[in-house]
């Protein structure tokens, strides 16, 4: 099922005000994290966005915060490519 479905194009997603049409999943072990400024963690990520100042990241440095076999899964939006 789709939490929102996307059928006008060109399609362009920011991060600026929100995830906008993407969704978090429930069922893994961490969440991404809407942010700007750069990561937690000294010399990893981004310092800003691609469209401006926001991105999102997930914290993955350090043993047993993001590896080995963690999940953080986060779902587009469905594409309708009918037109």
């Amino acid at each position: 099922t789709c939490a929102a479905t996307v059928s006008s194009f060109p399609f362009n997603e920011s991060f600026e005000t929100s995830i906008g049409q993407w969704s978090q999943a429930t069922n893994d072990d961490l969440n991404w994290t809407r942010d700007s400024g750069g990561t937690p963690s000294n010399g990893t990520g981004p310092s800003t966005g691609a469209d401006g100042n926001f991105y999102l990241y997930v914290e993955a440095s350090g043993n047993g915060t993001g590896y080995p076999d963690k999940r953080a899964i986060i779902t587009s939006p469905c594409f309708d490519l009918n037109s």
